[in-house]
């Protein structure tokens, strides 16, 4: 009698087992699906000025808020997705940063998110030497080339606790500030890079 319950036993875990590899496999082909809609940029500020230990620099200033969409297509469970740093470049100065907070997109479902990304008073040292202000100088409205940068991970309970599946989505988009267009949006739907890791 003990042979055919540990006979049982074994054979449960392996079929337990099999079952959680089965799901855990097909749970990947159900990637929460990530893009990047626009982007406002709603003030921009570029002006001479001294960083907190007094060396002379450019200043400068953004405020801007970008609409990403989320859609879980999985039939079978749902994610979570993780609070999420959003940051922008000029250059490889950071001129601005935003967080997305935390959410639960439920079973083949949507969510459109908007998270104001901004920097005040940042320095760029010799790096903005190149950048204007219509503001500032009078001229032409300035036109800026950013990178706006951001990595969403979630994460899927297939069966409670025992089968757990994590995504990840890197996000690059490559965003033109226009002096001239501001409290505009400005479509990216072609100027994003999307990679899975």
């Amino acid at each position: 009698m003990g042979c055919y319950v540990t006979w049982f036993v074994l054979a449960f875990v392996l079929l337990f087992t099999l079952f959680s590899l089965i799901l855990w496999g097909a749970s990947l082909s159900y990637k929460p699906q990530v893009i990047v809609k626009d982007v406002v940029f709603r003030n921009y500020d570029l002006h001479a000025g001294t960083d907190i230990t007094g060396v002379p620099t450019n200043m400068i200033s953004i405020n801007s808020t970008v609409r990403i969409a989320f859609r879980n297509p999985a039939t079978f469970f749902g994610v979570q997705t993780s609070s999420t740093p959003l940051e922008m470049y000029y250059s490889e100065f950071k001129v601005a940063s935003g967080h997305m907070e935390e959410f639960y997109l439920s079973r083949e479902s949507r969510r459109v998110v908007v998270v104001a990304v901004a920097g005040v008073q940042v320095p760029l040292y010799g790096g903005g030497s190149s950048l204007r202000s219509h503001a500032d100088d009078g001229g032409a409205p300035a036109v800026v080339p950013l990178e706006l940068t951001f990595t969403v991970l979630a994460r899927a309970h297939v069966l409670g606790q025992l089968v757990k599946v994590k995504f990840y989505r890197r996000v690059r988009c490559s965003v033109t500030l226009r002096e001239g267009r501001l409290g505009k949006p400005l479509t990216l739907a072609k100027a994003c890079e999307y990679r899975d890791r």
